[in-house]
């Protein structure tokens, strides 16, 4: 009997327990995730003016150089030896100046400076005074083209050492009114770019780009390729390059990235170069919230029910135990004593002091002295007479 009582309860409590845990649990998990959305929205819009401020600087930056006097005076050497030497001093002048004066996000100096013909071949490059010498950039990248063509900065993502991408703005070098060539200056769109984006952002960032038919992820400001090769199938399998080619933005989505579900929304990047060829897709960048880390404190603020549930479950323990002592002791105590009476003590009363069991046990005394013809008077002063109302001598 004890110990049913002490089961029942301590399930009851349980159950309880349970179910207040998993609803509260729920309800901080929905909270924590409820802005996830909307705040990958404002990330979008966010990078877009931080990416937008920061390639008008860096325009602005290799415009101002292309423009300076010891550009025009590249092309003003007599003959093709000291033209290219003249262009790989400007290139590597170039690339530490960029050093100094962009430090913003790329602290070092420009990965590639590369000084052009007015025909798009490069005469020298920022690295060897002879590496890459006749490179047809024009040919290999349209916005090359585009600058020569119109006289004007073009920024843009192009894929200029092998499998490696960067950001670059290709400027024009002008002399005696006309383009006589160009400073092709970039920085590589390393894993760092992404991570000192999101020092700025406060987000996770990705850089993408079109390689052929498939998209490649070639910055990211978190995990290893594990991560980008998910990144990567959600982009190739979604209508990803209609949206990059007409401004639109890929709504947040959630993706499974590396184990934890993640909010992503994607967008061209702003103040890039529109391309003409067919197939082209412009590079784009992702925003990413990870949900699954931001539910995860959900589990911890909830434990403080776990551990008033332990405090209550031993307190319940302890206090049924107290409880059906208090109440199965005396009743043993009144078994033992009938049993006395039953076994011919018909002297025997029961003893018994408590608040609840107290009338019981006088009456059970009453009825012991009905059956055997006592008169008796408990400590209250309340008479027991035998049925007829006589006493024992009375009996004969």
């Amino acid at each position: 009997m004890r110990w049913k009582l002490i089961a029942g309860n301590v399930l009851a409590l349980l159950f309880a327990c349970v179910v207040s845990l998993l609803w509260v649990r729920a309800s901080i998990t929905d909270a924590l995730s409820r802005d996830i959305g909307p705040m990958v929205e404002r990330s979008v819009v966010l990078f877009d003016a931080l990416r937008t401020a920061q390639g008008d600087r860096f325009q602005s930056l290799v415009v101002a150089q292309a423009n300076s006097e010891a550009a025009r005076e590249v092309f003003g050497a007599t003959n093709t030896t000291a033209r290219s030497q003249a262009a790989f001093e400007f290139a590597q002048r170039l690339a530490r100046t960029l050093g100094e004066s962009y430090p913003q996000g790329r602290p070092r100096p420009a990965d590639v400076v590369a000084v052009t013909d007015d025909q798009g071949r490069v005469l020298a490059r920022n690295v060897d005074a002879r590496q890459e010498v006749g490179r047809d950039l024009k040919n290999e990248f349209e916005a090359v083209g585009v600058a020569l063509q119109a006289g004007n900065a073009v920024h843009d993502y192009v894929r200029y050492d092998n499998t490696k991408w960067f950001d670059v703005v290709i400027a024009p070098i002008s002399r005696d009114g006309h383009v006589t060539g160009l400073a092709v200056v970039g920085y590589e769109l390393a894993d760092s770019i992404a991570a000192e984006d999101k020092a700025r952002l406060g987000a996770d960032v990705g850089y993408i780009v079109r390689e052929g038919d498939r998209f490649a992820l070639q910055s990211l400001s978190f995990g290893t390729q594990t991560e980008k090769t998910a990144i990567i199938a959600w982009a190739n399998s979604s209508n990803l390059a209609a949206t990059l080619n007409s401004d639109g933005t890929v709504p947040p989505r959630e993706v499974e990235i590396g184990g934890h579900r993640f909010r992503i929304a994607a967008r061209s990047v702003p103040g890039l170069h529109r391309p003409t060829r067919a197939g082209a897709v412009r590079p784009g960048y992702v925003v990413l919230a990870d949900v699954t880390a931001a539910q995860a404190p959900a589990t911890g603020m909830a434990l403080p029910i776990v551990y008033l549930s332990l405090i209550s479950l031993v307190l319940m323990i302890v206090l049924n135990v107290l409880v059906t002592n208090s109440m199965l002791q005396p009743i043993e105590v009144i078994e033992e004593g009938l049993l006395k009476i039953i076994n011919g003590d018909q002297a025997h009363r029961l003893e018994l002091q408590h608040a609840e069991l107290g009338g019981i046990v006088y009456r059970i005394n009453q009825l012991v002295q009905t059956l055997t013809g006592e008169e008796e008077s408990d400590e209250a002063g309340r008479v027991s007479r035998p049925p007829s109302g006589r006493g024992p001598s009375e009996g004969a």
